[in-house]
């Protein structure tokens, strides 16, 4: 292989296929990102047996590649990247003078990189699956910044350790759980297809990453996976199998009490209580944040028996409907807090000690949290 390229060009294609490279893979081969040059330009692969990435350059001017014998081999992306970012020619000639050597040559001049040869590499389908849909991209920021938190980290249901994406013909919603708490972000997004399927986080993760949040991207799916293509870029991911549990039917639809308070009010209490509440100032049991909550005002406090206590009352609150006590984990309470992206007020819709706590943002009704009460008895 003997190409001729823009350095910056070829360093942002080794860095977006590097999204997808463990580099604590058993499969040495699949550490590093596999590059081919040919008549067509460059492309470059690379996979962690899960998620997998390929981007290609074809020659323009913006780029001015140039191959001037075609081949390949597979690169460590971490070392020939933080080689190039460190480089100042502006245009670079790579090499392949052996199956598993490459050098690179610049006006800083010659360095040469020990690889791995490419007829070891994997061959990885590509195919496009069937069904084919428009999606814009600003979904997926969406559910990384507010759904993907509440997927489970471990669970004996694999259903549960994903995003669960439905298209209705009107609605697009997204959803994650552990059984703990609960985050959906719902919008419209007319559609003639009727679509439900579970991704995992890190391919939702990466299409936030990697596209403009302005841009449509074309997405395409079966039973088993999800391919994400833009440009001349493409994301691929298998989907997570299992019955996506009907979590929408536990959200508070008829709420006997409603609170509005100050975010930040709730936000500072919860960070306070964390002194008490988490896990380094605890043996492994998770301490409560008690909540008691009338017309009159709300009482939170919290009680460890190896830390001590605090106390905190809120007057400026909006509540009506009845009495409640209810105790909840802080943590959960602040992460969903902290994905409704509040400036003002947040909102708490109450049915009972026990039942959910819907959690939301009154400024933007696309959100919707929810933290499930600790039974305290």
């Amino acid at each position: 292989m003997e190409i001729s390229v823009k350095r910056t060009v070829f360093l942002e294609a080794i860095n977006l296929v590097g999204h997808a490279i463990n580099p604590l893979n058993p499969k040495t081969i699949l550490t590093g990102a596999k590059v081919q040059a040919n008549e067509n330009g460059l492309t470059f692969l690379a996979t962690d047996d899960s998620l997998a990435i390929q981007t290609q350059i074809i020659p323009d001017e913006n780029n001015r590649l140039e191959v001037t014998e075609k081949g390949s081999i597979v690169i460590n992306t971490h070392i020939l990247s933080e080689l190039l970012r460190r480089m100042n020619s502006e245009q670079i000639q790579i090499v392949t003078t052996d199956e598993d050597l490459l050098r690179v040559s610049g006006s800083d001049g010659n360095y040469d990189l020990i690889c791995q040869s490419a007829y070891k590499y994997p061959a990885v389908a590509l195919d496009r699956p069937e069904n084919h849909f428009v999606l814009p991209a600003k979904f997926f920021k969406a559910i990384e910044r507010h759904v993907v938190y509440a997927a489970a980290d471990k669970n004996t249901r694999q259903v549960l350790l994903g995003v669960n994406i439905e298209i209705d013909g009107e609605k697009f919603i997204a959803t994650a759980t552990d059984a703990f708490r609960m985050a959906s972000f719902k919008t419209d997004y007319p559609s003639e297809q009727t679509i439900r399927m579970t991704i995992t986080p890190s391919f939702a993760k990466e299409i936030a990453r990697s596209v403009p949040e302005d841009q449509d991207i074309d997405v395409y799916a079966d039973k088993r996976r999800i391919m994400v293509t833009y440009d001349h870029t493409m994301i691929q991911s298998p989907l997570i199998e299992g019955t996506f549990p009907d979590v929408h039917s536990i959200i508070p639809v008829d709420p006997k009490a409603h609170l509005k308070i100050k975010a930040s009010d709730l936000i500072g209490m919860l960070n306070r209580s964390l002194i008490y509440t988490s896990k380094k100032s605890t043996l492994g049991s998770v301490v409560p944040v008690e909540m008691a909550c009338s017309e009159s005002g709300v009482n939170m406090r919290v009680l460890s028996s190896q830390i001590g206590s605090c106390r905190e009352v809120f007057n400026n609150v909006e509540y009506t409907g009845d009495e409640f006590t209810f105790a909840f984990n802080a943590q959960l309470m602040l992460q969903a807090l902290n994905a409704l992206d509040l400036e003002g007020d947040v909102e708490l819709f109450i049915l009972n000690e026990l039942r959910p706590i819907r959690i939301s943002n009154p400024k933007n009704d696309e959100l919707t949290m929810v933290v499930v009460p600790i039974r305290q008895y």
